[in-house]
């Protein structure tokens, strides 16, 4: 995810004519806690607290040695000295003299002869003997050759360093730029190189700012081999959090891409991107498949959309990024986590089945081209907050497009839309089934809930016929 990455953390917030909204950003700036503790009489500590008895870090201080009188002998009563014995002086004996140092040479001999028959009994034993001239080294070897060392299996899967080196080369970094009085980053994160010639797929909110007041001067994009280019948007879907982007180059490595209908519940897959952006430049996660076909109630990532859910730790900054399957093909583009007390492990995936079409129509319209769209912002009533008011469940209007069909066939502000084509509709999900296969100018009819002005509530219907959902264009 992007540092302004506003999607990792999944609400039922306000949602627009097609469901959209945006969710807060998660705090993606690390605070790391360090736990060495201050040296004692350090310079950057000159003054150490006295510890106190009984508290948690209070130690016992070393014990001083105690000394006695008694161990230095008697002592003198006179001055306290010690005192010293007299003896008597005898007069020395030139032969005991002369048998002290042969005795003295005999036990050194014997001394040096005894400790070269313990070395020797040690070194025997396998004891470690420090000096030894011939101890042994440590030795390194080469990899071992054989069956351990070959990159695939019998079916084609390759080794997580195998795929690294496949599709790292494949994942660039993301960095947008607003401009001032200089350029100042909005964010980073991930994508990945489609073509050769420099068409990159991306998520929307990599390449858009959180803040709708400001706006991208710049996105500049960083390969593997740190060249950096400037890149120009093709097209971008805030409801599928899908994006292409284009740099000016050729020869690029262009990621292989496979069939995610394929994956199945438990398979490994490789999460490839920049986490807490260009800083950790090219990270590597590993994990299963935790589910496929993953159904998300949240409308900022996409209606009904599904997605792969992977245990693979995807944080911000990785968005946009790629998730590959064991054959070193990228199966889905990384957008999401869920990020909440409690929850941990459940980051999300766009496949490429689903992204393929949007990336087509983005490539050649530079929008979603034939989706439809009712022109409302609505707020969903769901059955709790109908009973509680006693209304009926469904999308209550809380703008509309003046421009749009809908507009022109009386709808107020307040209104709740209960049904569409005797469908109930009363959030995203609903809103999608009702209105699945449906082309730009069909018509569909609605059931509507309206208080008048006298508080007396009706019921009437209406039909409306659907607009496309092209961007609009502002200077």
């Amino acid at each position: 995810m992007s540092f302004n990455d506003n999607n990792d953390l999944f609400s039922n917030n306000n949602q627009n004519n097609n469901g959209e909204n945006k969710s807060e950003q998660p705090n993606t700036n690390p605070t790391y806690h360090y736990s060495y503790p201050p040296k004692q009489n350090d310079t950057n500590n000159p003054q150490q607290p006295p510890q106190q008895p009984y508290s948690p870090n209070f130690t016992t201080p070393p014990q001083q040695t105690q000394w006695t009188f008694e161990e230095y002998g008697p002592l003198d009563n006179k001055n306290g000295k010690k005192k010293k014995d007299k003896k008597e002086k005898k007069p020395v004996n030139g032969l005991k003299v002369f048998a002290i140092i042969v005795s003295i040479l005999c036990i050194a001999s014997l001394g040096t002869l005894g400790g070269y028959i313990i070395y020797d009994k040690i070194d025997e034993n396998g004891s470690s003997v420090q000096g030894k001239g011939d101890a042994p080294t440590l030795d390194i070897q080469g990899r071992p050759e054989g069956s351990k060392q070959e990159t695939t299996s019998p079916d084609g899967r390759l080794t997580t360093q195998a795929v690294n080196k496949i599709v790292n080369p494949s994942v660039v970094g993301i960095v947008t730029y607003t401009k001032t009085t200089g350029y100042q980053v909005l964010g980073q994160g991930s994508g990945v190189i489609m073509t050769k010639d420099g068409y990159i797929v991306t998520n929307h909110h990599v390449i858009t700012p959180e803040d709708p007041r400001m706006r991208v001067a710049k996105i500049e994009v960083i390969t593997t081999d740190k060249k950096t280019y400037t890149a120009k948007v093709i097209g971008s879907d805030s409801k599928t959090d899908l994006a292409v982007i284009k740099v000016d180059a050729n020869n690029l490595p262009a990621a292989t891409f496979g069939d995610s209908s394929k994956l199945e519940v438990g398979e490994t897959v490789i999460a490839i991107g920049n986490p807490n952006g260009m800083k950790f430049s090219g990270s590597l996660t590993k994990g299963a498949v935790s589910a496929v076909d993953r159904v998300l109630d949240s409308a900022t990532l996409g209606d009904t959309m599904k997605y792969i859910q992977t245990d693979a730790a995807i944080n911000p900054g990785n968005s946009g990024g790629a998730l590959a399957n064991e054959y070193g093909q990228v199966i889905g583009i990384n957008t999401a986590k869920i990020v909440a007390e409690g929850f941990e492990g459940m980051g999300f995936s766009i496949p490429i089945n689903t992204a393929k079409p949007i990336v087509d129509s983005l490539m050649k319209n530079g929008y979603v081209r034939g989706r439809v769209r009712i022109g409302i912002t609505y707020m969903p009533i769901s059955q709790t907050l109908a009973d509680l008011n006693g209304i009926p469940k469904g999308l209550r209007v809380v703008d509309f497009d003046p421009n749009a069909d809908i507009a022109a066939k009386g709808i107020q502000k307040g209104d709740i839309i209960s049904k569409i084509n005797g469908k109930e509709v009363y959030d995203a999900t609903t809103i999608s089934a009702a209105l699945d296969g449906k082309k730009p100018g069909d018509t569909v009819e609605m059931d509507i809930y309206r208080i008048g002005s006298d508080g007396r509530a009706k019921t009437f219907k209406i039909s409306i016929a659907l607009g496309e959902d092209a961007p609009t264009t502002s200077e």
